[in-house]
Protein backbone atom coordinates (compact mmCIF):
# COMPACT_ATOMS: atom_id res chain seq x y z
CA UNK A 1 0.00 0.00 0.00
CA UNK A 2 2.73 2.38 1.19
CA UNK A 3 4.63 1.51 -2.09
CA UNK A 4 1.93 2.30 -4.36
CA UNK A 5 0.80 5.46 -2.73
CA UNK A 6 4.76 6.45 -3.16
CA UNK A 7 4.65 6.07 -6.66
CA UNK A 8 1.19 7.94 -6.79
CA UNK A 9 2.55 10.42 -4.84
CA UNK A 10 5.72 10.58 -7.13
CA UNK A 11 3.94 10.58 -10.55
CA UNK A 12 1.74 13.42 -9.79
CA UNK A 13 4.85 15.88 -8.61
CA UNK A 14 6.29 15.16 -11.74
CA UNK A 15 3.07 15.58 -13.58
CA UNK A 16 3.37 19.67 -12.31
CA UNK A 17 6.72 19.97 -12.32
CA UNK A 18 7.34 18.82 -16.01
CA UNK A 19 5.96 22.24 -17.44
CA UNK A 20 7.70 24.24 -15.08
CA UNK A 21 10.96 22.68 -16.13
CA UNK A 22 10.01 22.58 -19.87
CA UNK A 23 8.97 26.17 -19.59
CA UNK A 24 12.74 27.30 -18.01
CA UNK A 25 14.35 25.01 -20.32
CA UNK A 26 13.06 26.62 -23.81
CA UNK A 27 15.65 29.22 -25.64
CA UNK A 28 14.74 32.98 -25.09
CA UNK A 29 13.99 34.06 -28.63
CA UNK A 30 14.31 37.93 -29.46
CA UNK A 31 11.13 39.58 -29.70
CA UNK A 32 9.93 41.31 -32.95
CA UNK A 33 8.40 44.21 -33.58
CA UNK A 34 4.33 44.14 -33.76
CA UNK A 35 2.86 44.80 -37.25
CA UNK A 36 -0.71 46.04 -35.30
CA UNK A 37 -1.24 47.39 -32.21
CA UNK A 38 -1.32 44.90 -29.37
CA UNK A 39 -4.59 44.19 -29.09
CA UNK A 40 -4.53 43.45 -32.81
CA UNK A 41 -6.04 46.62 -34.31
CA UNK A 42 -4.62 48.54 -37.51
CA UNK A 43 -4.11 52.42 -36.12
CA UNK A 44 -3.08 53.34 -39.45
CA UNK A 45 -6.57 52.65 -40.51
CA UNK A 46 -8.29 55.90 -39.04
CA UNK A 47 -8.97 59.12 -40.26
CA UNK A 48 -8.24 61.36 -37.12
CA UNK A 49 -9.51 64.47 -39.48
CA UNK A 50 -12.52 63.11 -38.48
CA UNK A 51 -14.06 63.35 -34.94
CA UNK A 52 -15.62 59.85 -33.67
CA UNK A 53 -18.62 61.47 -32.35
CA UNK A 54 -19.57 62.95 -36.18
CA UNK A 55 -18.73 59.82 -38.44
CA UNK A 56 -17.43 56.59 -36.42
CA UNK A 57 -16.97 54.53 -39.72
CA UNK A 58 -15.16 57.64 -41.64
CA UNK A 59 -13.06 57.98 -38.33
CA UNK A 60 -12.29 54.34 -37.87
CA UNK A 61 -11.41 53.52 -41.72
CA UNK A 62 -11.40 56.45 -43.22
CA UNK A 63 -7.90 56.06 -44.55
CA UNK A 64 -8.19 52.39 -45.60
CA UNK A 65 -11.36 53.58 -47.75
CA UNK A 66 -9.17 56.64 -49.55
CA UNK A 67 -6.22 54.30 -49.94
CA UNK A 68 -8.22 50.92 -51.33
CA UNK A 69 -9.25 50.61 -54.60
CA UNK A 70 -12.70 48.22 -54.82
CA UNK A 71 -13.21 46.94 -58.05
CA UNK A 72 -16.03 47.74 -59.93
CA UNK A 73 -16.95 43.48 -60.75
CA UNK A 74 -17.45 43.46 -57.28
CA UNK A 75 -20.95 43.61 -56.03
CA UNK A 76 -20.89 45.40 -52.87
CA UNK A 77 -18.63 47.75 -52.34
CA UNK A 78 -20.35 49.21 -48.81
CA UNK A 79 -21.80 48.02 -46.12
CA UNK A 80 -25.16 48.87 -44.51
CA UNK A 81 -27.03 48.27 -41.41
CA UNK A 82 -30.20 47.62 -40.93
CA UNK A 83 -32.19 49.86 -38.99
Amino acid sequence: MNRSRFALVSALLLATAAPVVAQHAAPATPARAARYAPWGIDLSARDTSVKAGDDFNRYANGTWLQNTQIPASSRASRCSSVG
